[in-house]
């Protein structure tokens, strides 16, 4: 689950984050019944090029989902990868810490 903030004075239409490449997604936002509701979403790949000496480059994607967060508010969405395998959605896990040079964020299972 993510928490996105929209801290400016116009409503947020679209949402942009980097996500592995290699796999589809379903995006999910709460709807007005307090249930997840499926929400459109794209996919965008392409190659990147890494800012080094050898200019490397790299498969980078983007998940574009079309969800509306208003002026100076809060909303919730839920991503998951969705298997080419199986049907089922499993929630993508990458690490349970998030961390920077000034905290170390934890989740608590």
């Amino acid at each position: 689950m993510i928490s996105v903030h929209n801290p400016s004075t116009v409503v947020q239409e679209l949402l942009r984050f980097t996500v592995p490449a290699n796999l589809s997604y379903k995006a999910y936002k709460i709807n007005s019944d307090s249930a997840w509701e499926e929400v459109p979403s794209d996919l965008l790949c392409y190659t990147a090029t890494k800012d080094n000496r050898q200019a490397d480059q790299y498969a980078a994607c983007e998940l574009f989902i079309k969800s509306e967060v208003k002026a100076h508010d809060l909303a919730y969405i839920k991503v998951e990868v969705a298997s080419a395998d199986n049907a089922q959605a499993v929630p993508i896990v990458e690490s349970d810490t998030i961390e920077n040079e000034h905290i170390n964020l934890q989740y608590l299972r």
